[in-house]
């Protein structure tokens, strides 16, 4: 493996303060307690730079183009005085990433039949309103602009088995007799209830045009093995009254050997085309509650958004959108709202989410209902 591959491990060092440093209690920093001792040097942007994919599952290499589409309507929503022009801090572009842009290879194929975008939210996210839903205010703009996108919100602390059996109820009506195609992007561990929903309803995956992951550990994320006592032992009784506890299974559906085990049962259907947008932050757009666990993750890769490494986040022979210079939460959640300490960031400029969902629409196909 070369020295820039995205899987590259390092070795921690001394971090002074961040060890001292009180990490308060919040829903995605489940290991804080096992993390304080083990801590790695802040990510570096010539590292991302000059990485390459190698290492990494075999996947379709969409990167060139979902950038033009991207830097487009990030441009025009600057000229419309809505964000900055700086398109290209925005998203990596690593060292084997095509010059040449082949934007219409990212469309699914032409069908009379129109999409249907369907967000699905993450872990946890129902324990803190709608700064929990992923894109909101994007989701509300586009879907006043007359995109077809609607949120579909699961139970963020229940397992992927039962999340998976409440995606198929709600989207039950729009099956039968439906006249849309669905595209269906995940939120984190939204990836993985979708891909359980495949696994255990094929009737659904035959109107399921396409899944988008965004920032989803599909194999699952070392910090569930290493926070699931936590959770059940401290995390839970803090969340009690904020959210419902579900069937209390999300830690468990995302323990690496159980969603290895997952996918290898559950060979992803044909006919569904996969997507994947990754969160990779350079250390000023981490958030205070991310650092520790962003370091502890890079014991063994530094190519971590602090919940999910990269190599971890990839939909088996999927498309690469890209690499977006955000952590976890900032890629899709305005968290910082409800938990501005935990939250906060050296450096305080938002990740442009209505430009990267209006380019995921885009680039997929999708249209404005006329």
């Amino acid at each position: 493996m070369g020295r820039g591959a995205l899987t590259t491990g390092v070795d921690g060092d001394a971090c002074g303060a961040t060890r001292r440093r009180r990490v308060a209690l919040a829903w995605p920093v489940i290991v804080s307690a096992s993390l304080l001792g083990a801590c790695a040097g802040a990510p570096r942007i010539a590292e991302y730079r000059e990485g390459s994919l190698a290492g990494l599952p075999a996947m379709v290499d969409g990167r060139a183009a979902f950038r033009q589409v991207f830097c487009d309507i990030h441009r025009r929503l600057a000229d419309e005085g809505g964000t900055d022009d700086r398109c290209e801090t925005l998203l990596w572009r690593l060292s084997d990433e095509p010059t040449t842009p082949a934007v219409a290879a990212l469309a699914l194929p032409a069908s009379p039949r129109p999409l249907r975008f369907l967000l699905v939210t993450g872990a946890f996210d129902d324990c803190y309103g709608d700064e929990g839903l992923p894109f909101h205010e994007a989701a509300l703009a586009l879907a006043a602009a007359g995109h077809r996108l609607d949120t579909l919100r699961l139970s963020g602390r229940s397992s992927a088995e039962a999340n998976a059996e409440a995606l198929a109820r709600d989207l039950g009506p729009r099956i039968d007799g439906g006249s849309e195609r669905l595209v269906l992007i995940g939120y984190s561990k939204g990836v993985v209830d979708i891909l359980q929903l495949l696994a255990a309803h094929p009737e659904v995956a035959g109107r399921v045009a396409a899944v988008v992951g965004v920032a989803g550990p599909v194999q699952g994320t070392p910090l569930a093995e290493a926070g699931a006592g936590l959770y059940d032992g401290l995390l839970s009784h803090a969340l009690a009254g904020r959210c419902s506890p579900g069937d209390g299974g999300v830690i468990d559906s995302l323990v690496p050997e159980v969603r290895r085990r997952a996918l290898a049962a559950h060979p992803l259907p044909e006919g569904v085309r996969f997507y994947s947008l990754m969160a990779l932050p350079e250390w000023d757009v981490v958030a205070a509650g991310l650092k520790p666990s962003w370091r502890w993750l890079a014991r063994s890769s530094r190519f971590n958004d602090g919940q999910v490494r990269v190599q971890d986040a990839v939909l088996p022979g999927a498309t690469l959108l890209g690499f977006a210079n955000a952590d976890h939460w900032g890629i899709a959640l305005r968290i910082e709202r409800a938990m501005p300490h935990i939250a906060g960031r050296t450096l305080d400029r938002p990740y442009p989410q209505r430009a990267l969902l209006e380019a995921i629409l885009l680039a997929l196909g999708g249209e404005p209902a006329p």
